[in-house]
């Protein structure tokens, strides 16, 4: 027997003995629509993000004198 609910299903039955299989996708027989993709984003404002100017540049630190102890905590 093949089921027309569930394409993929079938069954077969000789006496008291019967077996079931189904092969598929796991979806009814009923048209698919899919769902519409949804709305189109906005894009980014790019001024805000793109500048000419450079970042600062980190301020280096000294490295300690050799006559000079460091403070332990």
């Amino acid at each position: 027997q093949r089921s027309n609910l569930w394409p993929g299903a079938f069954a077969a039955a000789k006496g008291a003995d019967f077996a079931n299989i189904y092969v598929g996708w796991g979806l009814k027989d009923t048209p698919f629509t899919p769902l519409p993709p949804p709305p189109v984003a906005v894009e980014y404002d790019m001024g805000a993000m793109e500048s000419t100017e450079l970042p600062p540049k980190p301020e280096r630190e000294e490295p300690p004198a050799e006559d000079e102890e460091e403070p332990e905590d």
